[in-house]
């Protein structure tokens, strides 16, 4: 929120050649800042960069400082919450501790996806609906 234009598209361009190069193609050119901060500043470097703002409907809260959470607590909790259309953000480890346990976002998305399959929800990556894929399958932004 805080790089100039020319900076945060500089930034984006760096890290997708070294994604391009790593990945062997390119990155969907989507970018969801920290916490949701945004400003003008960092529209106009997205702008430059070709790539679109992606937020979220939902935060999970799985994460506590104080207890563990109990994923079948949570799928539940957002299943019942999730319209057409939500993006859930997740949380899978540490940005400090690479080596995060991830067991218990795996755990809620294995018992979150089947519950909101059975209310009949489809799933599509981001990218389709950032390049004009199938709308109708792929979640809004």
């Amino acid at each position: 929120m805080l790089k100039s234009p020319a900076a945060l598209e500089q930034l984006l361009r760096t890290d997708a050649d070294r994604i391009t190069q790593m990945a062997g193609g390119p990155p969907c050119p989507l970018f969801r800042p920290h916490a949701g901060w945004r400003g003008g500043q960092m529209y106009a470097g997205l702008d430059r960069a070709g790539y679109r703002l992606a937020g979220w409907s939902f935060a999970m809260w799985d994460w506590n400082w104080w207890r563990a959470s109990r994923p079948e607590k949570l799928a539940s909790r957002l299943a019942v919450r999730a319209s057409d259309g939500d993006i859930v953000v997740m949380h899978d480890g540490h940005h400090e501790h690479p080596r995060a346990d991830r067991v218990r976002t795996v755990t809620a998305t294995s018992e979150l996806i089947p519950l909101l399959k059975k209310r009949g929800f489809r799933f599509a990556r981001l990218c389709s609906a950032a390049s004009g894929g199938d709308a109708a399958a792929a979640p809004a932004y």
